[in-house]
């Protein structure tokens, strides 16, 4: 079987082209820094991109969401310390008004610090940690209202 010169020469530019696209593609690659730039280049490549791509952004979500759990936590922990310091100031406030001692104007005076420290506790039950209430459980109302009122 004889091959003429334009077959050789149609399979010459043939081997030019395909020399010429690979020697584009390695330029792209070089030039984008990465392997893969189409899906086309390696499909099961793109796969596994993708699916760690996928995983990154879950791992991502994960950190963000630990993140705001550790806020929230933080800030129920300082007040909570808040609380137990109310609690103990009133506690104080009680045991001092049982003394026999006081006058009926120091008792006074004692039942509008505990008044007081009432609204402080009602505060600290209402407090938000951005759009939540800390203590609402999973309502967005307040828990609870100042002048002995109800829970909510």
């Amino acid at each position: 079987m004889r091959i003429s010169y334009q077959a050789r020469w149609q399979r010459a530019v043939n081997d030019i082209q395909m020399a010429g696209g690979r020697a584009s593609e390695a330029q792209q690659r070089l030039s984008s820094g990465r392997r893969l730039n189409r899906g086309s280049d390696d499909p099961t490549g793109s796969s596994t991109l993708l699916r760690l791509r996928a995983e990154e952004q879950a791992i991502e979500a994960y950190g963000r969401a630990a993140s705001d759990s550790r806020s929230f936590l933080e800030v129920q922990d300082s007040v909570l310390q808040s609380s137990i310091a109310v609690v103990r100031d009133a506690r104080t406030q009680v045991i001092s008004a049982a003394n026999a001692t006081h006058t009926p104007e120091g008792r006074e005076a004692i039942a509008i610090e505990i008044e007081s420290l009432r609204d402080q506790m009602v505060s600290l039950a209402n407090t938000r940690f951005g759009a939540l209430g800390l203590f609402a459980g999973f309502s967005s109302a307040a828990v609870a209202q100042a002048g002995g009122g109800a829970v909510t």
